[in-house]
C-alpha cells in the first residue's frame, strides 16, 4: 500500500479558548496553521522533516513562502506558548498525534479498500463453490 499524507486536518475549537494562542500576534497564529499543514504533508507524527532529515527554519521559510526572520520569531513565540518544541533539531507540533490521530486519512482509506477487496474475493470464491458453471 502507498503511504499517503493527510488530506485534511482536524483543527480543534479549543484554540479559540487557549489564552496562550489568543495572545499570539495574528501572523504567528497563521504561521502555526501553516506549520501544522506542513507537518501533515511531512506525515511524520508532527515532526517537520523530509526524507528523515529535519527541515531548517530557512527551508521551512522557503517551502511556506515566508520571510526567515518572521518565521524565526513566530517559532520562538510558539515554543514559548507550548505549541511547538524542538526534538533532535526538528521542529515538532506538540499535540499533533493527540489531535490528528496516528493514521492518515489515506491509510484508513487503503485499509478499507483492502478489507473490501478481501470480502469481494471471499464472496467470489463462495460463488464459484456454489455455482461451478
Amino acid at each position: 500500500m502507498n503511504k499517503r499524507p493527510y488530506y485534511w486536518i482536524k483543527l480543534h475549537t479549543n484554540y479559540i479558548n487557549n489564552i496562550k494562542f489568543l495572545q499570539l500576534p495574528d501572523n504567528t497564529k497563521w504561521h502555526y496553521i501553516a506549520l501544522y499543514l506542513m507537518a501533515c504533508e511531512c506525515d511524520a507524527g508532527g515532526y517537520l522533516i523530509q526524507e528523515n532529515v529535519a527541515l531548517s527554519l530557512s527551508e521551512l521559510s522557503l517551502l511556506l513562502y515566508l520571510n526567515d526572520n518572521d518565521l524565526h520569531n513566530s517559532v520562538k513565540l510558539l515554543i514559548d506558548a507550548n505549541l511547538l518544541l524542538y526534538d533532535d533539531d526538528a521542529i515538532v507540533i506538540r499535540k499533533f498525534i493527540e489531535e490528528q490521530g496516528k493514521e492518515t486519512f489515506g491509510d484508513k482509506i487503503d485499509k478499507q479498500r483492502e478489507q473490501w477487496r478481501l470480502r469481494q474475493e471471499k464472496y467470489q470464491d463462495k460463488k464459484k463453490i456454489t455455482n461451478p458453471f
